[in-house]
């Protein structure tokens, strides 16, 4: 307790205490050793950096150069786009829906490699909210973004207290303001469309859905199961980080 006290009272101030707490928190974000992919031990700034280089290649990369094609035919048997749906989709877009989206993000989170977060544009939007709209409804318009606004940093949350592998890292993606409110747009538009297409079975990543009800029909299964006489049944989990993380983009093509 006297420690935090000690911080509200002089953390933000320039004092000694600041400048200890900022050469901890250096200390602490730095990775000195790791093991690798191949559970091997790397110590050197060289190895380390190239250990999480590889461990991401491969996790972000792509190796689908024999991949299945998706069949339409099936796919067609689903639910698929309908005529509404594809006026809400292809609707012009507009500076009122750029300008609400962009002040819907909240002015605390993480920039990107620009250093601009949210705050900056809605405080100088008297001076830069006309050129902002403009640009964003040109890249909506054309599908075309610059590379610069597309550039990302990902930081590295530990997900244990001592990780020592470099699984043991939850990727985060700081995105540059303007790339995320042109992923708001389109987001605001497939959230009006996705409940119809996708199966109600699906409690997460659907706006009006929770997964917690899928966890209900979880414990129900298990204590079915536990009874007796019941026909022998089996429960599979499956790790479906690389469903949603990493789709290849030629699938998504296809399945559009």
């Amino acid at each position: 307790h006297k420690a935090k006290l000690s911080w509200l009272k002089d953390g933000d101030e320039n004092t000694s205490l600041f400048h200890q707490s900022i050469k901890t928190r250096k200390v602490q974000n730095q990775v000195y050793s790791i093991y690798d992919m191949q559970g091997e031990w790397k110590d050197t700034a060289d190895g380390v950096s190239k250990a999480f280089l590889d461990y991401y290649k491969m996790l972000l990369g792509s190796t689908s150069d024999n991949r299945t094609p998706v069949n339409k035919e099936v796919v067609q048997q689903g639910p698929v786009c309908l005529d509404h749906h594809k006026a809400i989709l292809n609707a012009p877009y507009t500076a009122d829906e750029v300008k609400k989206d962009l002040f819907s993000i909240p002015g605390i989170k993480a920039p990107g490699p620009d250093g601009f977060g949210s705050y900056f544009y809605k405080d100088a939007w008297h001076i830069v909210g006309d050129e902002v709209i403009a640009a964003i409804l040109d890249m909506l318009q054309q599908g075309r973004i610059l590379k610069e606004v597309n550039h990302t940093v990902i930081t590295l949350i530990p997900k244990t207290k001592c990780p020592k592998d470099v699984s043991e890292f939850r990727p985060i993606s700081c995105c540059n303001t303007i790339y995320k409110c042109i992923t708001k747009v389109l987001c605001g538009r497939l959230r009006q469309v996705l409940p119809d297409l996708i199966m109600e079975n699906q409690g997460g990543f659907v706006h009006g859905r929770y997964i917690v009800h899928n966890i209900m029909v979880v414990q129900d299964l298990v204590r079915h199961y536990g009874r007796k006489g019941v026909k022998p049944s089996c429960l599979m989990k499956i790790d479906l980080q690389k469903a949603y993380d990493t789709v290849v983009w030629q699938f998504l093509q296809e399945m559009l």
